[in-house]
């Protein structure tokens, strides 16, 4: 996520999740990164994901089959108990269904030190590749080998 701090443009990995039509995310309270959210300025967050290299006979035509998704939105901060359970409940049990009901809920202490914003999503564009390789047809002859591989 690139977000403008000060005026200075900086980029944080972040660990994000969907719950309904919302994302969340969570940083350290009173983190750079928890003062730019709160500060309702305009996000946009991207996702990328490459499954697939594609390599073809010719240096021009190699590619990659991959996901990516762009969103923007405005975050507000949780300070609600119940919805900040519940947002954690999803991610954790996307991960491990029923994993929440197994472990210790977060005290006041992880909750002080966790800023957790939910992000409503105001509008987001996908795209995504999947095929193999795309071949001139006088590469064709070419003893090399092409096709797909795992990422």
């Amino acid at each position: 996520m690139w977000v403008l701090w000060k005026k200075v443009s900086h980029a944080s990995s972040i660990t994000a999740w969907r719950l309904a039509d919302d994302l969340y995310l969570h940083t350290l309270s009173g983190g750079r990164l928890a003062q730019t959210l709160a500060s309702g300025q305009q996000l946009c967050i991207s996702f990328a994901v490459t499954n697939q290299w594609v390599m073809t006979k010719s240096a021009f035509h190699h590619s990659a089959n991959y996901e990516s998704l762009v969103l923007f939105g405005r975050a507000s901060p949780v300070s609600d108990d119940r919805e900040f359970d519940a947002a954690f409940q999803a991610i954790i049990n996307q991960i491990e269904p029923g994993r929440w009901e197994q472990v210790r809920a977060p005290n006041a202490k992880e909750r002080k030190a966790t800023a957790l914003f939910r992000i409503p999503i105001e509008e987001g564009a996908f795209k995504s590749r999947d095929g193999g390789p795309g071949e001139e047809p006088e590469d064709m002859a070419l003893p090399v080998w092409h096709g797909v591989l795992p990422a």
